[in-house]
């Protein structure tokens, strides 16, 4: 295990979602320690960062996940069907406090990395 974070669900149950090294996001119960669902998120790069956010008026909740070359948003409640988005040559992705943003670390083969960030409405996702 390479991340975690507590996946908010609309019931009283809670879900965990754990990185790996090959680049799986596995989801467990919170309760009973139980894999509910196992999910090939990066092709086996380790995933060193999980964040979750609210979505702003849209109601449920973001899963950001991070590897060395490439950051994922997921939908929480529709991760069976595969990520949202996928921002490729970039790592360590942060959600701002509204969870409108992103930012992220460039990976550069040469030079010093820059910093970038990401609007949801650049990537026709409809975010206040």
């Amino acid at each position: 295990m390479t991340s975690a974070a507590f996946l908010p669900t609309g019931d009283v149950t809670s879900r965990i979602a754990v990185g790996s090294h090959v680049g799986e996001i596995k989801v467990f119960d919170a309760g009973s320690g139980e894999m509910v669902e196992n999910y090939a998120g990066h092709e086996e790069n380790a995933v060193n960062l999980l964040q979750t956010a609210v979505k702003p008026g849209l109601g449920g909740t973001w899963l950001l996940s991070s590897t060395r070359k490439e950051i994922k948003l997921w939908d929480v409640e529709t991760m069976d069907m595969g990520r949202v988005v996928t921002f490729e040559g970039v790592r360590s992705g942060r959600f701002n406090h509204a969870a409108t943003s992103i930012v992220a670390v460039e990976q550069r083969q040469s030079g010093p990395p820059q910093v970038g960030w990401f609007r949801g409405r650049c990537y026709l996702l409809s975010w206040s």
